[in-house]
């Protein structure tokens, strides 16, 4: 089975103080990310849309070796008559030549820090049979349920225990993938492929994900990647000294 990988950067996410693009130590975050999944899969596709391409290319193959099987293209209209974040997947998917029985994987750039073994983990599924898996981990936070009027007021409390918390990278067969993409282009790319899954009647499957690749979207989730590279990067006679022997 012939693995792929497509990394979708839509124009806005470029436009926040957060940025695919901004470093957390000393590497942008898509390239941790893109660095990840090129260790695993056969070939990435990170593609842009239509005239950033340029600039996320500069940035991807600046940190990474030739050799690479890492390709950055720019979404086109040619390509597919949809909007979005299916015209960016199609484009992808085009560029990875998908055949039948493949594996492809989508992955948000805002992801710096998923591991191997998760991308192992959608992989192992697909090759067992799944036709969807996404990454989840459990809520550990208490979930209220407000009424319908918008009032803001409490009426329930969800129990967390059939609730978790969706990660990326998803994984799809070729042919889900295929028809993932043409199900969101007709509802405008809401809820994006995971809704179009649901539509299509698509079982979803699971594997455990890892807390440590949440979505870099705010300021203060750099200061969490941050650190958790910094942790990950000290060794195991660093982690169990204590701030005193450190000094």
């Amino acid at each position: 089975m012939t693995s792929g990988a497509i990394v979708p950067v839509a124009a806005d996410l470029l436009n926040r103080d957060t940025s695919p693009l901004h470093p957390i130590g000393g590497l942008p975050m898509i390239v941790h990310a893109v660095r990840v999944l090129a260790a695993v899969v056969d070939e990435v596709v990170v593609v842009g849309e239509s005239g950033s391409e340029a600039s996320v290319a500069a940035v991807v193959r600046e940190h990474l070796p030739p050799e690479a099987a890492v390709t950055i293209v720019g979404a086109r209209d040619e390509t597919y008559s949809g909007a979005g974040r299916s015209r960016l997947l199609a484009t992808g998917a085009a560029a990875l030549e998908l055949r039948a029985g493949d594996a492809v994987l989508v992955h948000d750039p805002d992801r710096p820090l998923l591991t191997v073994e998760v991308v192992d983990a959608v992989l192992s599924a697909l090759s067992t049979g799944a036709s969807a898996v996404v990454p989840v981990v459990e809520v550990t936070d208490t979930v209220k349920r407000l009424d319908r009027s918008g009032s803001g007021r409490v009426v329930g409390t969800l129990s967390r225990d059939r609730l978790r918390v969706v990660q990326t990278p998803y994984g799809f067969t070729a042919e889900t993938l295929k028809r993932l993409i043409c199900e969101a282009a007709k509802t405008v790319d809401v809820g994006g492929e995971l809704a179009a899954a649901h539509e299509l009647g698509i079982p979803l499957s699971t594997v455990r994900g890892c807390t440590e690749a949440f979505a870099v979207r705010e300021p203060i989730d750099l200061i969490r990647a941050e650190a958790l590279l910094v942790e990950r990067h000290r060794g195991p006679e660093e982690r169990h000294r204590g701030p005193e022997e450190g000094r």
